[in-house]
């Protein structure tokens, strides 16, 4: 309780009351909805959400009030450069695609601009006809001695190509969106990112790697954020 007014009849005004709270050693905010899960037959949420609510108690109805906090991790990520390549060839046509993939900083923050460089060696026959950046998150869940994991796409972009017998590199810059949660890890839940860097083949199999990444929340500790409010969920 902040202030007790005893009842009485308080004058019109403007009334400001300071609070602070520990928080525990609770897991960061975090989403992660399976759409359909074909292994179970089922369709999951798990969402950690941390909330301050303020209430005015009045006769009658009282007055609410609900603001949504992001909390963070405590745990400091190193950020590191990552490398990933593969290969393949062909059943139809000649040679083989080779790709080299570079993240100089595997450490990223939601709304950020990352560079991700790439080399591809197309030493085939055929077109790769789009550059392709996917980010996925990957979640698994444990509750009650129930277990569930599951992967989804959050954002994607397309590039240019590379041409049958051309070699290319580039730096693709490739946005994080403003709504990506941190990446934990807890006995409650573990939830990872990596991107999907896809050479984007037509009629045939196509070239990935998998870079991993950590996802960190900007170490904003005293001002609420909107994100919830952003994606629509209002539960806690």
């Amino acid at each position: 309780m902040l202030a007790d007014f005893g009842g009485r009849v308080v004058q019109a005004g403007q009334y400001n009351y300071d609070f602070q709270f520990q928080l525990p050693n609770a897991p960061p905010s975090y989403v992660f909805t399976q759409e359909y899960d074909l292994e179970h037959s089922s369709h999951y949420f798990c969402e950690i959400t941390y909330t301050a609510d303020a209430r005015l108690d009045m006769q009658g109805r009282d007055i609410k009030q609900r603001k949504f906090l992001n909390v963070a991790s405590t745990a400091l990520a190193t950020p590191q450069a990552v490398h990933c390549e593969n290969q393949k060839s062909f059943l139809i046509g000649s040679g083989e695609l080779k790709m080299y993939v570079d993240v100089p900083n595997n450490v990223c923050r939601p709304g950020e601009e990352i560079k991700v460089h790439v080399k591809v060696v197309n030493g085939s026959s055929r077109d790769v006809a789009h550059l392709k950046i996917k980010l996925m998150q990957h979640a698994v869940v444990k509750c009650k001695g129930v277990r569930r994991e599951g992967e989804q796409e959050l954002h994607k972009t397309s590039y240019e190509g590379v041409k049958a017998h051309t070699t290319v590199e580039r730096d693709l810059l490739f946005t994080i969106p403003d709504i990506t949660f941190p990446s934990v890890s807890r006995p409650l839940i573990t939830g990872t990112y990596h991107l999907n860097v896809e050479c984007d083949i037509a009629l045939a199999g196509d070239l990935n790697v998998h870079p991993k990444i950590t996802i960190v929340t900007a170490p904003d500790y005293h001002a609420p954020v909107d994100v919830y409010e952003k994606r629509g969920s209002h539960s806690a």
